[in-house]
């Protein structure tokens, strides 16, 4: 059985992107939604043009190939399972890098912090669809790359901010289970063991701060080849049909 994603007070943005030839590239951000602000098309059309106005305007589109394209960005309340995703339909924005495309896997890294300590209250945000203008001699990031990265990070947070809708970590709900193990011993006895965890609610924290802590290339391996991700970006037709 699928547990459905459900964490109260919360928010899925998705910045989908094309890459390469009939790739996709999807970064999925949490946003705190405590003030329960009704999700609406308009509210996705903030976020859209907003956050495609901020690639526009900063020197990371400069780090990215010309094929690498932010298409959409797209807002679900996961407040409740089943709501719909609207989609922004501002125009899209390519990449204006120069040079070859790195691999698609290679990745920048941004941690996301927040008030709390432990694995389920830090993020990642994997970037990519980089040139190798934004590789160093090296075989590092490029310094100029992690700078313009970081600040586009950063304009995303004002965006959301803007919106209402806090960049945050978001911590799905996890239902209880047990884990039975039985041994068989060479004398032929057994003895079993259950290891049990209880279920967790899901939870929203709003981040305070965002790291790039090094310039070490990353892999997102689900990038690997054109096939290995969702070709999903934005529908070629569209009719919204009346209620």
């Amino acid at each position: 059985m699928v547990v459905k994603v459900h964490v109260p007070g919360a928010c899925l943005v998705r910045l989908i992107w094309s890459v390469g030839s009939g790739g996709t590239m999807i970064n999925v951000l949490g946003a705190s939604n405590t003030g329960a602000i009704a999700i609406t098309q308009a509210i996705a059309d903030t976020l859209d043009s907003g956050i495609k106005n901020a690639l526009n305007a900063g020197t990371y589109k400069t780090s990215l190939a010309p094929s690498t394209i932010l298409e959409a960005v797209g807002v679900r309340d996961i407040s409740n399972p089943d709501l719909p995703e609207f989609l922004g339909a501002a125009a899209s924005v390519p990449g204006t890098g120069t040079g070859d495309d790195l691999p698609r896997q290679a990745a920048l890294v941004a941690s996301l912090r927040t008030a709390h300590a432990g694995r389920g209250y830090r993020g990642r945000i994997y970037l990519g669809g980089f040139t190798e203008a934004a590789n160093d001699h090296d075989g590092t990031v490029a310094t100029a790359t992690v700078t313009s990265a970081g600040a586009f990070i950063s304009s995303i947070r004002t965006v959301m901010n803007g919106a209402g809708l806090p960049l945050a970590v978001v911590g799905r709900n996890r239902e209880a289970k047990s884990i039975v193990t039985t041994v068989t011993h060479t004398d032929g006895t057994t003895s079993t063991k259950t290891r049990s965890y209880p279920a967790t609610a899901g939870h929203v924290d709003v981040v305070t701060a965002v790291e790039i802590r090094n310039d070490t290339w990353d892999s997102q391996r689900r990038r690997t080849t054109p096939g290995s991700v969702s070709t999903f970006a934005r529908a070629l037709y569209r009719e919204t049909i009346p209620a």
